[in-house]
């Protein structure tokens, strides 16, 4: 079985089939989700396309958030806490 394709912008496995692309120096690179294609494409727009001939790995990815940070993040899931601020208009998508 042949390994996955990497994604050119941060180097994690492309999924099979997927629909996420864009072309960099002159040649249409795949790319695993749409934040790698929204940064990728940002990139080349921005004129800064020689960021890929010059960078000497794949980008950094994050790790995991600690849990401490993950269960205090977990209170902004609460509807006590975003009624103040959340405000839903029409139908939500389930």
């Amino acid at each position: 079985m042949a390994s996955p394709t990497p994604c050119y912008h941060c180097g994690l496995p492309v999924p099979a089939g997927s629909a996420y692309h864009a072309r960099v120096l002159d040649e249409q690179r795949a790319l695993c989700c749409p934040g790698c294609q929204a940064v990728a494409e940002a990139i080349v727009q921005g004129g800064l396309e020689s960021y890929y001939l010059h960078r000497s790995d794949a980008s950094v990815n994050p790790g995991a958030l600690p849990q401490a940070l993950t269960e205090e993040l977990a209170l902004y899931d609460r509807k006590d806490v975003q009624q103040p601020f959340v405000r839903h208009e029409g139908k939500l998508a389930n």
